[in-house]
């Protein structure tokens, strides 16, 4: 039974130290909205939980090429005057400063924002988004933190805002 446990546990360290290679991220933090007007005509903006996370695509010489997706939980989970939403979906072309381990990151994309109990009609339309990646400097064979912000402009103020995450690459 112990050379099972062994074996088992051998194997899962093994995958685990070789998890950052996949690329896969994914992020938790703080979010912020652009102005959404409420059914009443109000600008009011919504700020909560946002989680995200990427998909690599492809990685070329000089950057890499991938998908991502957030969620900003605008709702009753935050310091929010309305109640909803927004998503975003990108894709992202990445690149990392030479010589350091800071990156960067620009995305375009879609998103969407739905309203709960009826706070603001659904609004919907492009959006592009520019982050930042800074090491927090813990480096682990499993995990390596980084520091993300990022700023998103859509087409539409509500799809608008701003984020400030941790996030881990797998």
């Amino acid at each position: 039974m112990k050379k099972i446990a062994f074996i088992l546990a051998t194997a899962c360290l093994a995958g685990a130290a070789s998890a950052q290679l996949t690329g896969f991220k994914v992020s938790a933090g703080y979010g912020w909205s652009g102005g959404i007007r409420d059914n009443g005509g109000v600008s009011r903006t919504m700020s909560g939980p946002e989680l995200m996370g990427s998909i690599p695509l492809e990685k070329l010489p000089v950057i890499s090429l991938g998908l991502e997706g957030d969620i900003l939980f605008g709702g009753g989970w935050g310091n929010s005057s309305i109640k909803g939403d927004v998503y975003r979906t990108f894709v992202t072309a990445s690149a990392t400063v030479p010589g350091s381990q800071i990156s960067a990151w620009w995305g375009v994309g879609w998103a969407w924002a739905q309203g709960s109990s009826g706070d603001f009609p659904s609004i919907n339309g492009y959006v592009t988004q520019l982050g930042v990646s800074i090491p927090l400097g813990m480096h682990t064979p499993v995990l390596a933190p980084t520091l993300e912000v990022a700023g998103d402009l859509g087409s539409k103020s509500g799809l608008s805002g701003f984020s400030v995450s941790v996030a881990v690459k797998f």
